[in-house]
């Protein structure tokens, strides 16, 4: 009896794994995260098969069973499609066994795999056939088509071509949705890469030893909550006795689980890296600073860069651990925050978090941009010289109004009541952060506005605290009083009555008017050393 020929034989299956892996899936939910990650509905060689998968994919994070599965096909119109209720509770007789799922899966990802390579085959031989069939771009072809599906890369659909993985969109839309999680909450992703950025001598390593030794301990960096668990802190540009000297600082103990390089970089650095973080398994790994362990030639060039660190971005995905680069900001300012990063802008472009660190002349600056979570504005960070640890205090709007507020309030004590142009040229200041602070001093209650803000009324201030002389004509209105308080009678006169005040000084004896001398805000200390 002479052999079957290729086209009359099924092409390679089996239908008793599809049906095991199913079968486990309603036994144990759990199972189908497992199955998720090396199985698409195309796998299954049964469409009934691809049906049900798609149906379980759907109800991820919900209870799937008998009932909830059968309900999910029924209410899409696919349950006759799928041989109905009575084929579904099939599934789960005497086939099922959740502990061989992952030996099943492989076999239905296999069969799938060889699929793919028979379909590929005739298409190469259909082509090959063709009247203008090129032999070298025909094998070319075929060589890294036939080598991606071994590999797995082109397993997940009949799509896929030339090591491309194409997944149907419905596959893709019933995928669960994974949750975000953190190692620093909101800020430091799980398996992200971040950039913490700064001018030199801005406190970039100081922060970033903070944060080594928060997560090391499980405790709250800069007042947000962190996942405990292993780091390794690789200082390769620090003195070693300045590394040591400020975890002694800190309070550190030497049990925290914290593994320090102070050194140079070894030659071969990024497989070492992989190395250190397979074995070790760390949640957060600390590279300070970037360039002296990734090497590129032109830090502008953003095709280098780019492919100078996608290995970390690989290798923080792949392992789970969260890596945070130390890097440099560039000089001036910049519309963009992001566009402040040294160098070329795939250094922004690749990592998930930017922290950037700026200093000023009293103080301290940090804030974020994030990939997921909110970024975070403008915060003061608080330094403690001693201990050499930091302190998220407040923002840098409100803290830049303090001294603002002080001069103010300083400003109206000495003088008695003011208009507002007096008072913006009585007091230094940026024009915008002193009207920022006038606004807040009134809506705190610390300073009183009267009139009605009109050229014959303007607005006047004075401190909560003092009285106000005013005259029978005014029909402005004091923000600070209620509603009963007893209104002043109209002027019924021409003449405007004119306004005198005890603490006035803005007229002399002589009728010449005084300019006010202007007063400096009140100092504070610096914030950050």
């Amino acid at each position: 009896m002479p052999p079957a020929r290729a086209e009359d034989r099924p092409p390679p299956h089996n239908l008793d794994a599809e049906r095991a892996v199913l079968g486990a899936i309603l036994l144990d939910n759990a199972m189908l995260k497992l199955v998720a990650q090396k199985l698409r509905s195309e796998d299954f060689f049964l469409a009934e098969h691809r049906r049900v998968f798609r149906a379980m994919l759907a109800l991820a994070g919900q209870p799937i069973d008998l009932i909830t599965l059968v309900d999910q096909l029924e209410r899409h119109g696919e349950l006759e499609a799928t041989g109905g209720a009575g084929y579904i509770s099939t599934l789960v007789d005497g086939r099922a066994r959740v502990t061989n799922v992952e030996h099943h899966t492989t076999i239905v990802r296999e069969k799938a795999a060889l699929r793919r390579l028979a379909h590929l085959g005739d298409e190469i031989a259909r082509r090959a056939l063709e009247r203008d069939a090129n032999v070298e771009a025909l094998a070319r072809e075929f060589a890294a088509a036939s080598s991606a599906v071994a590999s797995g890369a082109g397993r997940n659909s009949d799509t896929s071509h030339a090591g491309f993985n194409l997944v149907p969109l419905a596959d893709l839309l019933a995928e669960p949705t994974e949750a975000v999680s953190f190692i620093v909450k909101g800020r430091l992703p799980t398996g992200g890469l971040s950039l913490l950025a700064g001018k030199p001598k801005a406190g970039k390593s100081t922060l970033a030893r903070c944060l080594a030794l928060a997560v090391a301990c499980g405790e709250p960096f800069l007042g947000w909550p962190t996942v405990r668990g292993p780091v390794i802190y690789l200082a390769l540009e620090e003195k070693r006795a300045e590394v040591r000297e400020h975890f002694n600082r800190m309070g550190a103990t030497g049990e925290e689980n914290l593994l320090v390089h102070a050194a140079q970089a070894p030659q071969n650095a990024l497989p070492a890296v992989r190395e250190l973080a397979e074995r070790h398994r760390p949640v957060l790994i600390i590279i300070d600073p970037l360039l002296k362990l990734v090497r590129v030639k032109d830090g502008n060039d953003y095709a280098e860069v780019m492919a100078a660190l996608e290995p970390l971005l690989v290798l923080a995905r792949e392992t789970g651990a969260h890596i945070l680069a130390v890097h440099h900001l560039g000089k001036g300012e910049r519309s963009e925050p992001g566009d402040s990063i040294l160098g070329s802008t795939a250094f922004f472009a690749a990592v998930d978090t930017a922290l950037l660190l700026t200093r000023i002349e009293r103080y301290r600056v940090l804030s974020s941009i994030q990939r997921y979570g909110e970024d975070l504005a403008e915060h003061v960070l608080d330094f403690d010289p001693e201990r050499r640890v930091v302190h998220l205090g407040g923002t840098k709007s409100v803290v830049d109004q303090e001294p603002v507020s002080a001069a103010i309030l300083e400003c109206l004590a000495g003088r008695g009541e003011q208009t507002e142009p007096e008072i913006m040229e009585a007091v230094e200041g940026r024009l915008s952060v002193k009207r920022a602070a006038l606004r807040a001093l009134v809506q705190g209650g610390k300073v009183i506005r009267s009139g009605q803000g009109r050229r014959s009324d303007p607005f006047r201030y004075a401190t909560a605290d003092s009285s106000f002389s005013r005259s029978p004509d005014s029909t402005g209105t004091r923000e600070q009083e209620t509603q009963n308080a007893p209104q002043p009678e109209p002027n019924h006169e021409d003449t405007p009555v004119p306004v005198t005040s005890a603490v006035s000084s803005r007229e002399s004896d002589s009728g010449n008017e005084k300019r006010p001398t202007p007063t400096r805000p009140s100092s504070i200390s610096n914030r950050a050393e």
